[in-house]
């Protein structure tokens, strides 16, 4: 998603996060796990 999706890829992203609310929380944990590991670069 930081790259930016295709109109393809995010309407399959829309499609599956509107399936069911447990999809949606699991990208949130996704992406703040993401984000936490981005931190560890300054680690290197």
């Amino acid at each position: 998603m930081d790259r930016g999706l295709s109109q393809e890829e995010q309407l399959a992203l829309d499609k599956w996060l509107n399936e069911s609310e447990t999809h949606t929380q699991e990208l949130i944990n996704l992406a703040v796990l993401w984000d936490n590991l981005s931190s560890l670069s300054r680690f290197r």
